[in-house]
């Protein structure tokens, strides 16, 4: 529809980050037992679907604000786990997931402003 009324498919990665977020958790707690990283998991895997949903509903400067913001916040846990552990997995993978996805929603959202 002209005008950019209904959303081209923008909330497919919201969608997709949602799900490999949700099941990092997810394995995470069945391997480690890490109810943080289930946690974690569901809270920003949650946030991501939301964001889907609020671009999938046409409110797209929302959804792509609620993405980048979870986003950003998938960069900060990541970053914060690597520099605990000094381990690349999965915090690097967390790191650039999140780098990618917040420039994406960020860009989205000043498309949308």
């Amino acid at each position: 529809i002209a005008g950019g009324l209904i959303s081209s498919g923008s909330a497919h990665s919201s969608y997709a980050v949602g799900a490999v977020v949700i099941a990092g958790g997810a394995f995470a707690y069945v391997k480690k037992k890490s109810l943080p990283s289930l946690f974690g998991g569901l809270v920003v895997g949650g946030a991501m679907l939301i964001a889907g949903g609020l671009i999938s509903s046409g409110s797209n400067f929302n959804g792509h604000v609620v993405g980048a913001s979870g986003s950003a916040l998938l960069v900060g846990v990541g970053m914060s786990r690597y520099l605990k552990t000094t381990k690349m997995m999965p915090a690097l993978p967390m790191v650039a997931l999140g780098i990618i996805s917040s420039g994406y929603h960020l860009q989205k959202a000043y498309e949308w402003a």
